[in-house]
């Protein structure tokens, strides 16, 4: 089997908007201990598989449904 597309990184990104919906890349950054770049690159490919959605002036970051129904069965694993 190939390498999974998802990894521990971005099941961390799901987990922590999933606990703070509306969390700003700033504040995210924070909390995970990541660059902002990095971050910023994993949000475009969750946005990409259709996780997450940024909304608001700000650019907030929340889960799209399929992003919530992963984050559920991660909190579960």
């Amino acid at each position: 089997m190939g390498k999974s597309c998802f990894d521990k990184e971005k099941a961390m990104i799901i987990c922590e908007v999933m606990l703070n919906p509306g969390i700003i890349v700033e504040e995210l950054s924070k909390r995970l201990k990541m660059k902002e770049k990095t971050l910023k690159n994993r949000l475009g490919e969750l946005r990409g598989e259709g996780l997450i959605a940024r909304r608001g002036r700000r650019g907030g970051v929340y889960l799209t449904p399929w992003g919530e129904v992963l984050a559920k069965s991660i909190s579960e694993a």
